[in-house]
């Protein structure tokens, strides 16, 4: 009988908790975007019989859930104490590793995607008039591997890397940086508590790419840089770690104008950097004023400099553009993922160099690199 009581109160406790939640989830006015997290939040999806059907409505609700579940970020936060407490190595796809370090685990992926968008490149590279390179960025847990726990299942990209480079490498020029930056890897390379690498991570695979390229890098240690405090990376945002310690981020403050390209009229900054941006929580856009479909960045135009060379990138380009400022009068700048026209004009266009770099994850997740063959 006490069992039985014990087991409706209980009962009554657990449904009167989730009647409250789902009431306060309801009632409280949805976010459009997580500053904690640095994405938009899901909206209510709109109904539809084709949705209904197929099951992607019952998906997007789900998702919508989710994302608007009332003190969302306090339940994060407790969520990643309690499995602290646990020893727990990971939490929501991020794998916590030695010195602070935070990996997003890839663990797998769509080996077609891979395909098509190496098929894309090949394409673009041997139509194009002008010399074209491209670089694949390893993930932080590559170089970083003895930080990583023992034991956590992820995808051999020195592996799949060198097989890119040999699938590529008759049309386009391989700058092979996993090798640099494995040997480099006691340095801060990569960030803590984001994805992305470094300054000092960009310049290394910088300087390899001016070797290949043929002209002189710039001098790292001779460059004066400006340092950003209390950086919290995407890692950070997926993870919540209560006892994440904060990036440091860097960069050199190059003298430069960026002019972003968009259908309602260009919009012109007179510096690579958005120092509002840098202060507030999204530091990392604050590079090359963030992500955008096309940009052209002109830095000090000097007589010794080449003329013109075209980046095709992710945002791993934020780090490594700015240098290439001290080697080219301008530099045009396309994100795939933004970017609707057409990608026939760069083929055929002679430019002093045409550099391609992604993130490993990129390659082999991002679809729209497939543009790049379209015309």
């Amino acid at each position: 009988m006490i069992k039985k009581l014990r087991e409706s109160s209980l009962f009554s406790i657990i449904s009167c908790l989730i009647i409250v939640i789902s009431l306060a989830s309801i009632l409280t006015p949805d976010n459009a975007f997580s500053e904690n997290e640095n994405r938009p939040l899901d909206g209510p999806p709109v109904i539809t019989f084709s949705s209904l059907l197929d099951g992607s409505y019952s998906h997007s609700y789900e998702k919508y859930v989710n994302d608007q579940f009332w003190m969302r970020d306090t339940w994060i936060e407790t969520k990643s104490v309690t499995e602290f407490a646990q020893l727990k190595t990971e939490n929501n796809g991020v794998v916590y590793g030695k010195k602070g370090y935070m990996f997003q685990k890839f663990s797998n992926f769509d080996s077609d995607v891979l395909i098509r968008n190496l098929d894309a490149i090949d394409y673009f590279a041997y139509n194009s008039v002008s010399d074209v390179s491209f670089i694949v960025v390893p993930s932080a847990y590559y170089p970083l591997i003895d930080y990583l726990p023992a034991g956590v299942p992820v995808v051999d990209q020195g592996f799949y890397i060198t097989e890119i480079n040999s699938y590529l490498s008759p049309y386009a020029t391989p700058v092979n940086v996993k090798d640099t930056l494995v040997v480099n890897a006691d340095e801060y390379i990569y960030y803590r508590t984001d994805h992305h690498w470094t300054n000092y991570g960009a310049w290394l695979a910088y300087s390899q790419f001016a070797s290949s390229a043929g002209f002189e890098a710039v001098d790292y240690n001779r460059l004066p840089a400006v340092q950003v405090e209390g950086f919290l990376g995407t890692s950070y945002s997926k993870s919540k770690a209560f006892n994440a310690v904060p990036d440091t981020l860097e960069y050199f403050d190059f003298p430069g104008r960026v002019t972003v390209v968009r259908s309602s009229g260009d919009v012109r900054y007179d510096s690579l950097y958005d120092y509002e941006q840098l202060e507030k929580r999204d530091k990392y856009a604050g590079l090359l004023h963030g992500n955008n479909a096309m940009a052209i960045i002109e830095g000090k135009q000097s007589p010794k400099n080449l003329d013109c060379i075209v980046v095709i990138c992710d945002s791993f380009g934020f780090s490594f553009i700015p240098y290439l400022t001290q080697n080219y009068n301008k530099i045009i700048m396309i994100d795939p993922r933004y970017y609707t026209g057409s990608f026939a004009e760069f083929r055929e266009t002679m430019y002093d160099d045409i550099l391609i770099i992604f993130g490993f994850e990129s390659y082999c997740t991002i679809k729209d690199i497939m543009k790049l063959a379209l015309d």
